[in-house]
């Protein structure tokens, strides 16, 4: 919070366009080995024009020019592949996490640029954003009932909501059978 409340915004914005500049190339490569290759090359051409005319990505320059950012990491190329997410664990000061996109941030951190300092000190800015924008969701937290299912199914709902490409999918026959069931037996209670 004190993060929030002392660094003025333009700074914010342009340390947080930084740090999104460098995913670019892992974006440009999880892209394409998923077979998205408009979103791929379209995060290399994001890079190139953010990297140069951006002021080192401090700018978010393509956006402007109609170049939108298309998020993809490496859990998402291997749940493409058909590797479930596995089980679910609560990670000290990492948060909510699975086994495939915890190996799939392993696999992201070998990608170009990540081998150099300048992109730790981006990364801090990163979890600072992140844990900023999570100050206001935590009153949902404290108020459920039970606070560990319900980050859990935040968490799976916004992976599956990630790995679609935010497209609903539609139900299956049996889900949908299912569910019809369950309403019926519910109008009957």
């Amino acid at each position: 919070v004190a993060y929030r409340n002392n660094v003025p915004q333009f700074l914010r914005t342009g340390l947080l366009n930084a740090a999104r500049n460098l995913d670019e190339p892992a974006n440009f490569v999880n892209n394409f080995l998923q077979g998205e290759f408009e979103y791929s090359f379209g995060s290399l051409g994001r890079f190139v024009i953010n990297s140069t005319l951006g002021v080192v990505g401090t700018i978010d320059v393509a956006q402007e020019m109609g170049l939108s950012r298309h998020e993809e990491d490496f859990g998402e190329v291997l749940g493409s592949y058909g590797v479930g997410t596995g089980p679910y664990v609560m990670l000290p000061a990492l948060g909510p996490n699975d086994i495939r996109s915890a190996t799939g941030s392993v696999v992201d951190n070998f990608y170009f640029p990540i081998q150099n300092s300048y992109f730790a000190i981006l990364m801090g800015v990163s979890i600072l954003e992140a844990r900023a924008d999570l100050v206001a969701q935590e009153e949902l937290i404290n108020n459920s009932i039970d606070p560990y299912s319900f980050v859990r199914d935040v968490y799976f709902q916004n992976l599956e909501n990630d790995f679609n490409n935010g497209k609903v999918q539609e139900k299956s026959a049996e889900e949908q059978e299912f569910d019809d069931e369950l309403d019926a037996y519910l109008d009957d209670l």
